[in-house]
């Protein structure tokens, strides 16, 4: 399964600064925690984010003797940074280091970092990956929320099934003021399903996953364009 966010970002520097500030801050040998550059393009930086997490493990054996044992594990948060469109910001397969990598990009940019969150609509989304992979999708889920019900009530909507779920969304909450949150589709000719979010998140459960996240890549930011 592969995860992929984007946010919407400033970083307030330019891109070979910002390169700079993550190379001085590299993973060593023997290190907590750092960056490693993967590659850099003109207009993106590919990289990892690690993090050296040590524990110390005790158990006991039959004859009630206790043992001791450090163990070690190393988190991976990969990330791309991009200037060439809105959103400058790609985690891949985010964990729970993420919010400390989030810190660590403001101490590499100075401080000049900013983080901004932002409504995308799944179905505009969907629609431009399909424009780049010249395929058909069908919905096979869909998750609609801040449904105005009236009196200060709102609800959220959940269909899946084998029919039209668009149409059926669209019948269903017509008249009433909503945001869509979350679809699941098929692109036709590509195994697995692919969920797309109003936040930003796309999870593709295939083998062909690579193709349908590269479309996601240019998407996200046509689908912002209109």
């Amino acid at each position: 399964m592969n995860r992929h966010r984007w946010y919407k970002t400033e970083w307030g520097l330019p891109l070979s600064e910002i390169k700079n500030g993550l190379a001085s801050r590299r993973f060593l040998p023997g290190g907590l925690d750092g960056f490693m550059l993967e590659q850099t393009r003109e207009d993106r930086i590919f990289g990892s984010y690690i993090e050296r997490l040590t524990t110390i493990e005790t158990v006991v054996d039959p004859f009630g003797q206790q043992a001791s044992f450090e163990r070690t594990e190393y988190r991976k948060s990969e990330f791309v940074i991009s200037r060439a469109g809105r959103f400058g910001l790609e985690l891949i397969n985010p964990n729970r280091s993420a919010s400390r990598l989030i810190s660590k990009f403001l101490e590499a940019s100075n401080y000049q970092f900013v983080l901004t969150s932002m409504y995308i609509d799944p179905i505009k989304w969907a629609n431009k990956c399909a424009d780049l992979l010249n395929r058909r999708f069908k919905i096979e889920s869909l998750t609609a929320g801040e449904i105005a019900i009236g009196g200060g009530i709102s609800g959220e909507l959940s269909l899946k099934g084998q029919g039209d779920i668009l149409l059926a969304a669209q019948s269903a909450l017509d008249g009433k003021t909503y945001q869509v949150e979350k679809i699941q589709l098929q692109f036709e000719g590509i195994p697995g399903g692919v969920v797309l979010t109003s936040s930003g998140t796309l999870v593709a459960r295939s083998q062909s996953a690579n193709l349908v996240i590269d479309c996601a890549r240019e998407a996200i930011n046509l689908s912002q364009s209109n």
